[in-house]
Parts: structure tokens; sequence; C-alpha cells
């Protein structure tokens, strides 16, 4: 490692340590309590990590993006985790589905809104840092990307917290409202964890379901929830949502009517593009071969990098076309058996 990029990764630290501590609310996001350390929640539970963990190690996305300035593995004790509760909320909200003799049968409405829970958590964690991030860029450069980015957060803070009332509601009355879209348990263990609440911005056929680029107040942020859990036999793959949400009814109905197989090779696909949060193990067959393939398209996702409002339209019309142009060969299948790791 050069000393440049010593000294780059110090300075890199150094704002995210300070965006961090400035987004730390003082109360439990869930019973308001104050305190002043905030327990270490794993957005996936620790007992998914350790099926496909070696050594105690998992990589990050950065084992694809190779940005110098970020880390490529972690251990499981620091895997996608946020601070936003007290320990007594911690270990209290997520029990009926951090439990692996659950997560193997069909999820019932309570097991959802907890997953929903947890999610709107960790969002809202990546959200309240960013917004503070983008006020440090902001007081060096404006830019139209800086600027436009920005405005998008402060609205998804807005909607990510009124549906974390909606979620809460839910649980408090237990009338749950999520609806399951496909739930698929296969014999084998996929190399890669995943939960996460998703934007969608266009379906299968082109069709706009979120306009995820507005950055006036008139659109609402909707999420589907999508996780990939591999457990000590099998592995589950589930996506669900809001009833009350029905801009995701027409991309649900696609999604159930792939057979097994080519939906799974869709939602590994999907999982890449939208997101950059998948851990995964960090030996599994064909790994090298999944990386290189994946390394090209993995760089070019819904965040549109430009300074002109033209390529910005451009790149609007391009990801609302995305998976309107898939096909099922033209993204290595890390949800298939081709690439499962050995079971226990």
């Amino acid at each position: 490692m050069t000393p440049e990029l010593i000294e780059a990764r110090k300075q890199f630290g150094s704002i995210l340590t300070r965006s961090k501590r400035a987004a730390r609310p003082d109360r439990c996001l869930w019973c308001g309590k104050k305190i002043t350390r905030f327990c270490d929640s794993h957005t996936i539970p620790q007992m998914v990590l350790r099926n496909i963990a070696i050594d105690g190690k998992l990589d990050y996305a950065n084992v694809i993006l190779e940005n110098p300035l970020l880390k490529a593995d972690q251990g499981i004790a620091e895997a996608d985790v946020f601070h936003l509760l007290c320990r007594e909320c911690d270990n209290t909200l997520f029990q009926d589905y951090e439990n692996p003799d659950n997560l193997k049968r069909l999820p019932t409405g309570r097991m959802l809104a907890q997953i929903a829970l947890k999610d709107l958590f960790l969002i809202i964690n990546k959200r309240l840092i960013e917004i503070q991030l983008f006020n440090q860029a902001k007081e060096h450069e404006q830019s139209f990307f800086i600027t436009h980015k920005q405005e998008i957060n402060l609205l998804d803070k807005r909607d990510f917290f009124s549906e974390l009332d909606r979620v809460r509601n839910m649980l408090e009355t237990e009338d749950y409202n999520f609806e399951l879209i496909t739930w698929d348990k296969v014999d084998y263990k996929v190399p890669v964890a995943f939960q996460e609440p998703l934007t969608v911005y266009g379906d299968m056929n082109g069709d706009l379901i979120v306009d995820i680029y507005d950055n006036t107040d008139r659109t609402s942020i909707k999420q589907m929830h999508m996780c990939v859990f591999p457990l000590d036999d099998c592995s589950v793959i589930v996506t669900f949502y809001n009833k009350a949400d029905t801009e995701y009814d027409r991309f649900a109905e696609q999604l159930r009517n792939m057979d097994q197989e080519k939906r799974l090779k869709f939602l590994g696909y999907f999982m890449f593009f939208i997101s950059e949060d998948m851990i995964l193990a960090k030996k599994f067959p064909h790994r090298t071969y999944f990386y290189n393939q994946v390394r090209g398209m993995f760089m070019d996702q819904y965040d549109i990098w430009t300074e002109t409002k033209e390529e910005f339209e451009w790149g609007k019309q391009r990801n609302l076309n995305r998976f309107k142009y898939w096909k099922a060969d033209m993204f290595p299948a890390i949800l298939t058996k081709k690439y499962a790791m050995k079971l226990e």
C-alpha cells in the first residue's frame, strides 16, 4: 500500500467517522430511551452469516468493486451493523425470525414484519450517515449530482420514518399487512447472504414502479423486501411487500409467474444490480469466474453519476428498461446449485 493510499484511507476514515458520529441519535429509535451506547445490531442474523463464514471472515461488495479506500472483508461481528437500538430492544424485537427452524418454514406475518422493521433500521441508519457525508461534500463542491442526491436523501429520510410508523402499528396491533411474493427453499447452501428493502424503478415490461429519481415531494418511496438466507442444510430466498403498496402488484405477479429456476437466476441479477450490501463467502465454486463476470456490470447501478441533466435523463431511461431486457444467461446465477457451498 502506497503512502498516498494510506493517507487517503485515513482521510476517508476520518470523514466517515465524523458522519457516523453526527448521524447517531441520542435515544433508542424504537423505545425512545436515552442511551449513550447503542447495541451492535446485525441486519442479517449472525446465525445465518456463520453458515458461509470461512474462519470467521466474510467478503463484501468491495471484493468486486475494488475501491482502495474500503475494506473487502470483515469478521462476522462487524458484518452489516447499525447503531440505532438499545440492547433490550435489539434482543426482543426480532426473536421470531432470528430462529433457524422458523426460517425453514413459510414465514408468518409477524416474521415478515420483524424483517421489514430491521430493514428499515438499516436504511434509516444509512441515510442518516449519507446526509452527513453529503453535507460535508457540499462544503467543498456544489454539483448537480451532490445537490440532487442530497435532496433525495432528505426525502428518503421522511419516507423511511413514515414507513417505520406503519410497521410499528402492525406489530402493536398484530394486524400484519405484508404479502409474500415468493418463497423458494432449495436443498443447497448459496454462498451469499442478503437482507434489504429495495426500491424498484421499473418492472419487466419497462413500466415505472417508483420514481426513485424524483427530487420533489410528489413521490413517496415504497419498497419491497428481499432476503437470501443460507442455512445449515438448505437456503431460503424470500420476497415480500406491503399490500397497501399497489405499485408492486404487477412486479409481484411477474416474479410469481416465473418457474423457480428462472426466478432464482433473475433474483441473483436483481440483487446485484440494485444493491451493494450482499455478504459473500470467501470460498465457493467458480468464485473467480463469478467476480470477473460481475465486476463490469456491478459498477453500473441505480445511482447515475453525471454532471448534466441531459445525461441524467438518459440514465433514467436506461435503468427503467433494465429488467425488460434481462435474459436468463446474461448474469452468473449465484443463487443456483452451480455456485453452492458444501453442506456441513
